[in-house]
């Protein structure tokens, strides 16, 4: 080659070399290597508790139960008092012996017969009146046996006579006999149901 040619060749590759841009790529930091900075990352460490079996308690003593009160039994009723002289009058209950006059038991006869009514409705018909407290007595008998027997625990002597009248008396001086149901078995109290009085009793 003619050296003039070998100059012109040179000259254009140098050229060609000079406009060229050489690229360096910067090595990318090691984010773990010597100069990177410690990256710490917690542990969490979880506890587990560990159950404890449940303790089963020591029964105590089993405790003796208290006796409770033992239970009185029923006393024998105890009989109604009645007046310190009861025997019988002697008297013959006759006209002779027999007749009105001033009342001395009209308000224990009474008191008697509201015990009952109080005690024993069930024997009476109180919406069935014939007059104040004169109520419809719906067992007769036991009407008349009641009152006899609250004459009796008011400490009165007391009789039925045939289931009509009743007689009171507290000794053998006298006794008073009231009449206290009507013929159409009503209670009949006050002044109208008392009919006599007898010297000496008859019962």
């Amino acid at each position: 080659m003619a050296l003039a040619a070998r100059v012109a060749l040179v000259v254009g590759l140098s050229a060609l070399f000079t406009g060229c841009q050489t690229v360096t790529e910067e090595p990318k930091e090691n984010p773990t290597g010597p100069g990177s900075p410690a990256i710490t990352v917690p542990l969490v460490i979880t506890t587990v508790a560990t159950p404890i079996p449940a303790v089963s308690p020591t029964p105590g003593p089993t405790p003796t139960p208290t006796p409770g009160p033992t239970p009185t039994p029923n006393a024998t009723p105890t009989p109604p008092p009645v007046s310190s002289n009861c025997r019988p009058g002697g008297g013959s209950g006759g006209s002779d012996q027999c007749r009105r006059e001033g009342v001395q038991y009209l308000d224990a006869m009474t008191a008697a017969i509201d015990q009952v009514v109080a005690e024993n409705p069930q024997m009476f018909d109180v919406n069935d009146k014939k007059d104040v407290k004169a109520y419809k007595v719906l067992q007769p008998t036991a009407y008349h046996d009641k009152v006899a027997a609250a004459l009796r625990q008011m400490g009165y002597c007391a009789t039925i006579d045939n289931y009509e009248e009743i007689g009171i008396k507290e000794d053998n001086s006298f006794a008073e006999s009231y009449d206290i149901l009507t013929s159409s078995n009503y209670i009949w109290r006050g002044l109208g149901s008392y009919q006599t009085t007898c010297r000496p009793p008859w019962f």
